[in-house]
């Protein structure tokens, strides 16, 4: 007896997802390939068990964000751009509630005196002080093995996640670390300063591991908070990994559990600032920093439009423009440009390379 009409049909229908299956499976493997070889072929010694570190975390067990932003506020751009970001380069980004600090906190570090002047940190610098120590507190209770932290302005090149498995290697042979799955970068440091706004290179005292990074803009553009030429005999295309003796912003920052621990205990007394207390803390060895120069993550400064930082970046109500530093090709500028040839560049102009460091 011949098979019936509907037979011949759930027949086609069966072969028809099976083709499917094949063609979807053959596209999958050939894209896995395709980004392995991508990856290996923009960033030279890139080794593909470091793959890990260029996944939608970065390599990190999580990325969280600090920011006491309000984002319905009609001004807020922040957040709004730390998404756009992360979608443009693929990441996966947490931004936890962030609680309003109580009137004893605030007291507690801006009352207190600093350790090397007599500043204290103002009000809104107490704020994101407590803002970091909570972060650090989630990671803690949470027993979470490593995190990234960002700043809610943090920017990074679209090609953020090639440019980090070569680190995590460089990291790994710096702090002599087995490679793991679970971390890329080993766990011999407390603080991987990955986004800053200098650091005083410096490789007679503190050994380092340079990489060659086509991703990096020409040494004689990049800038620092310290100095206008930071890289003044530094190969261009050239990305020192180094024991640091601290770097000095908070744009992003990766802690190990342990480092963790030490952070938070270390950071819950008072100094300039945050970030200026971890620099203490890096420099004296009360931490162990791993610093990244240049550096991976910057901020981007929004000008023209009533600023939410600390400093007062609206200017007169010209015409908003926006600009990172040391980032060649910045995310949130080219978030919807996903052609090479469309890609723009996010540089400040002569002008404000000259009123703004950093």
């Amino acid at each position: 007896m011949l098979p019936s009409r509907s037979f011949w049909k759930r027949f086609d229908v069966l072969l028809f997802f099976c083709i499917i299956t094949v063609f979807w499976l053959i596209d999958s493997l050939f894209l896995q390939w395709n980004t392995r070889f991508l990856l290996s072929s923009l960033i030279p010694h890139y080794n593909h068990r470091d793959l890990s570190a260029g996944n939608s975390t970065l390599g990190f067990q999580v990325i969280l964000t600090v920011s006491s932003e309000n984002a319905n506020d009609t001004t807020a751009w922040r957040q709004a751009g730390l998404i756009h970001a992360a979608n443009r380069t693929g990441l996966q980004i947490h931004v936890p509630h962030q609680r309003t600090p109580s009137p004893e906190e605030i007291k507690a570090l801006t009352d207190g005196k600093a350790e090397s002047e007599e500043r204290t940190p103002t009000e809104g610098q107490a704020r994101a002080w407590v803002a970091h120590l909570d972060i650090l507190q989630r990671i803690i209770d949470t027993n979470t093995t490593t995190a990234l932290i960002l700043e809610d302005d943090a920017d990074w090149d679209v090609a953020l996640r090639t440019q980090l498995p070569p680190i995590a290697s460089a990291v790994r042979n710096l702090t002599n670390a087995t490679f793991s799955h679970s971390s890329p970068y080993g766990a011999n440091w407390d603080l991987l300063w990955l986004g800053h706004c200098g650091e005083i290179y410096d490789n007679t005292t503190h050994p380092d591991i340079l990489i060659h990074d086509p991703t990096i803009i020409p040494s004689s553009l990049l800038k620092s908070v310290w100095i206008p030429s930071p890289y003044p005999n530094f190969p261009n295309h050239t990305r020192a990994v180094h024991y640091s003796a601290g770097p000095i912003c908070t744009f992003g920052y990766a802690v190990t559990l342990a480092g963790a621990r030490k952070v938070h205990a270390y950071a819950s007394t008072t100094s300039e600032a945050y970030d200026v207390k971890l620099n203490h803390g890096c420099a004296s060895g009360a931490l162990n920093c791993i610093g990244v120069m240049p550096e991976v993550i910057h901020h981007q400064r929004m000008l023209g439009r009533k600023s939410l930082s600390v400093e007062a970046e609206a200017d007169g109500g010209a015409e908003e423009r926006r600009f990172t530093f040391n980032v060649r090709y910045s995310a949130r500028c080219n978030w919807d440009r996903w052609g090479v040839e469309e890609l723009v560049g996010c540089l400040p102009s002569e002008e404000d390379a000259k009123t703004f460091r950093t």
